[in-house]
């Protein structure tokens, strides 16, 4: 991700580690820094957390040639990863994560 997004603007160090690029709307979840569990973006500022960018994510997310960012759903599975809402499910909707699907069943 740094090669593509830069240096982070921040990091978190919790039970999983985060960095976090403000000016993009987006931080990742990692357990090293060669294995991302999550890729998240957030679109609201409602949520007052920590994690929460600076600067919301403006670019758009698409999947299978439709628009989710709209859209409002619990997951997407797609396999061994999802596409998971950021946000209590009464809540509204923050972002997305994109990251592992811990629901998957290998066959």
């Amino acid at each position: 991700m740094v090669e593509v997004l830069g240096p982070p603007s921040r990091e978190l160090k919790k039970s999983n580690d985060y960095i976090i690029w403000d000016t993009h709307g987006i931080f990742c979840g990692y357990t090293d820094k060669d294995h991302i569990l999550s890729i998240n973006i957030y679109q609201h500022k409602k949520d007052r957390s920590e994690y929460n960018t600076k600067k919301q994510f403006k670019g758009k997310l698409v999947l299978n040639n439709e628009e989710i960012t709209n859209n409002e759903f619990g997951k997407i599975p797609l396999g061994k990863v999802a596409i998971h809402r950021l946000g209590r499910e009464s809540d509204m909707r923050f972002g997305f994560s994109i990251g592992i699907n811990r629901d998957y069943k290998d066959s």
